[in-house]
Order: structure tokens, then C-alpha cells, then sequence
């Protein structure tokens, strides 16, 4: 899935794939709420790879691209941020 999202990071800014992303959270978890049905959950979960294959390599492509002074603190808080969820 991430070679297809780098695709559409090539031809769509960052910023709008990484908003579909966090739309996209928010479609699987009411989805997930209101239709538990099986079809509907191996569906979702399709989805939400999808969602979250935009978010994050949209961010990292936004992190790669930005002119930090510490790059690899700005990938460590990337990469940890699951953690401290």
C-alpha cells in the first residue's frame, strides 16, 4: 500500500493525503459503532490500512522534506509516537 500512497504523495500534496487519513480513522471507528457485521468489519479493516498508509507516509514524506535542525529526534518522536499513545 505504501508504494501506492508515495504515488499519490508525487501527484497530491501531503497535507491533503494526511487530513484523508485522519478522515478516514474517523469513518472505521463510527463505521466499526454502528454496522457490526462481519462483511462490513473485513471492509473496514481494508480501509482503515488504506487511512493509515496516507497519514503516515504522508508525515514522513512531510518530515523528510522540512528543514529541521535535529532530523533524527524529529523521526524519533515519529516513530515512538504509538508509544505514548
Amino acid at each position: 500500500m505504501s508504494p501506492f500512497v508515495g504515488y499519490l504523495n508525487y501527484k497530491i500534496p501531503s497535507k491533503i493525503l494526511i487530513v484523508l487519513g485522519i478522515i478516514g480513522y474517523g469513518v472505521y471507528s463510527i463505521g466499526m459503532i454502528l454496522f457490526p457485521n462481519i462483511f462490513v468489519f473485513y471492509a473496514l479493516q481494508v480501509f482503515i490500512g488504506l487511512a493509515a498508509a496516507f497519514y503516515f507516509v504522508s508525515f514522513r514524506n512531510i518530515l523528510v522534506n522540512s528543514q529541521t535542525q535535529n532530523a533524527p529526534r524529529a523521526f524519533g518522536f515519529f516513530y515512538s509516537a504509538p508509544i505514548y499513545a
